[in-house]
Parts: C-alpha cells; structure tokens; sequence
C-alpha cells in the first residue's frame, strides 16, 4: 500500500507539472507586466540585482585581502634589510642636517635663501599625482595582466604609505620637527610634523614597485623624479635631509611589499608540472588568461 501511494503521489505530481505554465530563465522577460491573481491591476516582475552585487562583494572581499597582505609583506627579510641599510644613513644625516640648512635659511631675520622659484615647489608638491594617474590608468587601459595589477596595487598602496607616515608623524619629538622656515615658523619656533616626507615616500614606493616590475626602462626615470622631489623640499625648508632618507626608506619597503602581493596573484594564474612525454620526462607550463 505504501508503495502504491507512493506512485500515485509521483504520477500527481508529473500531471500537474505537465499541465502548468512551463517558463524557464532563459526565456523569462523580467520586463513583462502581468495581472494579479487576485484583481486586474499589472504588476511589473522584480529583477533580482544578486549578480551585481555578488560582483560588489568580491570586488571588496579581494581589495580587503591585498590591502592585508601588503601590510602583512611589510614584516619580511627585505624590509628589515631596509631598515638596516637606511638607518645608518639616517643617523649620519641627522649630524649633518644643520649644515646643510644654513645654506638655505639665515637666522639673521629668519629668511630663506638660495631658494628656487616659487613654481618649483609647487610643480613638484602637486605633481607626485602625475605618475600616480599615469601609471594607474594602466587598471582601465592596459590588457596585460601585469600592468593591471601594478596599477592596482599603486592605488591600493598610496593611501597606506600616506596613513603610515601620518601615524608615524604623530610622535611629539625633535626628529618630528621641521626645518626653520620663514613660513613654518611661528614666535621663532619650529613646526613638527616633517618625519618622514610623506612626498617621498610616495615617489619612492612608486619607483620601488614599477622598478622592480618593469626594470630600468622605469626605474630610471622615476627615480630621477624621485630625486627631484627630495632637491626641491630640501631647498625650499620643507624637510631635512634626513627626513627625505626616512621618506626614502618607507616607500621602498612598501614597493617590496607590494611587488610580493603582485607576484602572489599572477602565480595562481601559472602552473608547472612535471610530465611524460615521448618515453621521457618534461616539464609542462601553463598559463591561465
């Protein structure tokens, strides 16, 4: 008896599918207005949105993740050797800080001197942004993978290098403390906030990363900016010498870090194994696009 109710329960349910209005998602048009069961007034379907925002969500899923390894890389072997090879640098430029500022600040009214035209500061204040749209325009332009991760990275890196060096320039202490400057300096005092330059740390992670990724053919010009930025904050009072090092020494271990992140995600898209081909052994590498 149960399996005759059984059957007879399937065989119901087969009629009653077969009889029913068949409308599968392939040809289902969300657009189109039916009436109500219950009166004839039209209702329009709902389009679920769950695709877009599935999108949204591992869109920021995989941004969460890169921004965590890339502070996660920072804690390496090469960014202690950073550390080691900046700090002496670091120290002997600390000694040698006011000799060099005296050539561009005198006491004797608290004046700048030997100072360049105004438009230089600026043209290199604002202009750390040029490489940054650039080179990050990659992300929308380019079709190599490599382009488009550097690019992403560059994006996802500078607010990091930007928010470390404002937490390190929270500390109240003499290296925090700014060149003399006809501008900065209020009752004769000097104003905090110059360790590390933010600026250079910013050219500096850039050409660390695109360095790294793309050799010399970038490496050299965006160092040579580098490098200008670091003259023209130097000569316009805006930071010590040794400011500029410890700028220096926080976009590289940035850059390193970020170039690891980048390495990591364009390994899942290669694999190597070891085959067997024609009686012997081989190597077969493949290359997921």
């Amino acid at each position: 008896m149960r399996l005759l109710g059984s059957l007879l329960s399937v065989i119901l349910s087969i009629n009653m599918y077969a009889t029913a209005p068949y409308h599968s998602f392939s040809s289902y048009d969300f657009n189109v207005k039916k009436n109500c069961d219950s009166c004839f007034k039209p209702r329009k379907q709902f389009c679920c949105g769950a695709p877009c925002l599935r999108k949204g969500f591992t869109f920021l899923a995989s941004a969460f993740k890169d921004a965590f390894l890339l502070n996660y890389n920072l804690i390496s072997t090469e960014s202690f050797i950073v550390i080691g090879s900046t700090l002496p640098i670091y120290l002997a430029s600390r000694l040698a800080d006011d000799h060099i500022q005296c050539h561009f600040f005198t006491h004797n009214g608290h004046k700048n001197i030997n100072q360049m035209p105004g438009w230089c500061h600026e043209l290199v204040r604002f202009g750390v942004g040029v490489p940054i749209v650039i080179l990050g325009s990659q992300l929308f332009l380019s079709k190599d993978p490599e382009w488009r991760e550097a690019a992403w990275m560059l994006f996802l890196g500078i607010p990091f290098v930007i928010f470390g060096k404002d937490i390190i320039k929270r500390l109240n202490a003499d290296f925090c403390l700014r060149p003399w400057h006809e501008d900065f300096c209020h009752d004769h005092k000097q104003s905090m906030g110059g360790f590390p330059s933010g600026h250079m740390a910013q050219a500096a992670y850039i050409a660390t990363l695109y360095g790294m990724r793309f050799g010399h053919k970038l490496a050299v010009p965006l160092s040579f900016f580098a490098a200008s930025v670091g003259i023209v904050f130097l000569n316009c009072n805006r930071h010590y010498f040794s400011q500029l090092v410890a700028g220096v020494g926080l976009g590289v271990m940035y850059g390193i870090a970020a170039n690891k992140v980048i390495d990591s995600k364009l390994a899942q898209d290669v694999t190597v194994g070891l085959t067997f081909d024609r009686g012997g052994p081989a190597i077969k590498a493949c290359y997921r696009f």
